[in-house]
């Protein structure tokens, strides 16, 4: 095959890279694996459009790979992460350890600004004793408890698609919680 009809999987993509940089920002804080994932994004999609399976709508298609691939990245970094191993903890002389010694807690950036994940549970399990109980319900059975979206439904008394709406609207009121939460320790 001749070089230039290779070139012609690439065309369009270069105008598109702002926009699938600015979606991935979103999920992603590094800025290192946004440009990683918007390079393999671009290479996927040149290599499916020389299949000759290039869609009509070439934006929503791209953005879509970009996010697959940051979530496949994301998934191998997870289970491949290393881990870590403090040989002074297993060691028998070792007792109860220093308290002048800082752990450092693990962070989730909420709302642009990183919070310690103990405050962030503390302020999720906070928010969620302020619902009304059926949301409560709702979303611990669906989200913490992991038990099936039917034996919620069964357990509130409502059909599985009144149970979607109630989730809907249970993580609406929740956000909102946390939002003024976050506010007032702001």
């Amino acid at each position: 095959m001749h070089p230039s009809n290779h070139l012609a999987d690439w065309n369009g993509l270069a105008e598109l890279r702002p926009d699938l940089v600015r979606l991935l920002s979103t999920r992603c804080r590094n800025p290192h694996d946004v440009d990683d994932a918007v390079q393999e994004s671009f290479v996927r999609t040149a290599r499916f459009r020389s299949g000759g399976r290039a869609p009509r709508a070439l934006r929503p298609w791209l953005m879509r790979i970009g996010l697959n691939v940051l979530s496949e990245r994301r998934r191998r970094a997870s289970n491949h992460a290393p881990e870590e191993f403090d040989d002074l903890e297993h060691e028998p002389s070792c007792t109860a350890p220093d308290p002048a010694v800082v752990v450092d807690e693990p962070e989730v950036w909420v709302c642009g600004r990183p919070i310690g994940l103990g405050r962030a549970r503390a302020l999720v399990a906070g928010a969620l004793a302020r619902l009304p109980e059926h949301d409560r319900v709702a979303l611990v059975g669906i989200f913490l408890s992991e038990r099936s979206r039917c034996d919620v439904a069964r357990t509130l008394g409502v059909s599985d698609a009144l149970l979607k709406v109630r989730l809907f609207r249970a993580k609406q009121r929740l956000r909102r919680v946390l939002g003024r939460t976050l506010e007032a320790a702001a």
